[in-house]
């Protein structure tokens, strides 16, 4: 160190720092400073977890146990006490040169031990072929809905449609019994027979 470090910068400096050598620590607050640092450190406690969260961490297991049992004791509807089923299949129907044609829709009503409603959805183009007795029927421009009841099994089967133009046409059947509930889909692929060459 040299000479100039030793003497103050400024001589209001000198002064400012005598005076707060002089001021006296109250000796409360030097008490409580020292005690602070002699005492061993303190270990945090986790913030204690809300009641609410508790009390669902008990009650979880509690409420799911008591929604199995609702489900379980419930008794089935009387409609859907079957099993669902679901069936789909494609018909290759070649029509004549001039005319309809037939095609049979084999319904897979082997599922119902008991009588079945029966609704069918047919589109323009399509219709069923009916008995001198047959089911009612709600027509519109471009689809046709049949619906009846079918009697105790073994069942009215296979269904006919009439095709009168080449074409796709997808027909919706749905029956349902208290034992089954059915929805079959049938894609009928109509195409005219080529004329034979004379």
């Amino acid at each position: 160190m040299n000479s100039r470090d030793d003497r103050p910068a400024d001589e209001r400096l000198d002064r400012s720092l005598q005076c707060l050598r002089d001021v006296e620590v109250p000796d409360g607050l030097a008490r409580r400073a020292l005690a602070r640092l002699d005492a061993p450190e303190r270990t945090r406690r986790p913030a204690p977890r809300a009641a609410w969260f508790t009390a669902v961490l008990y009650l979880a297991p509690v409420a799911a146990a008591g929604a199995g049992a609702l489900l379980l004791a419930r008794p089935p509807h009387p409609v859907t006490a079957g099993r669902e089923f679901s069936h789909a299949s494609e018909i290759a129907l070649e029509l004549p040169h001039s005319g309809d044609g037939v095609a049979e829709l084999a319904l897979t009503t082997h599922h119902h031990r008991d009588a079945a409603h029966v609704r069918v959805e047919l589109p323009s183009g399509v219709a069923l072929h009916l008995d001198s007795d047959g089911p009612p029927s709600a027509c519109a421009r471009s689809s046709c809905v049949h619906h009846w009841r079918t009697g105790a099994p073994p069942h009215r089967n296979p269904l006919q449609v009439v095709v009168s133009e080449p074409g796709r046409y997808v027909i919706h059947v749905t029956h349902v019994s208290p034992s089954a509930s059915v929805r079959e889909r049938f894609v009928v692929l109509a195409r005219r027979r080529a004329v034979p060459a004379a």
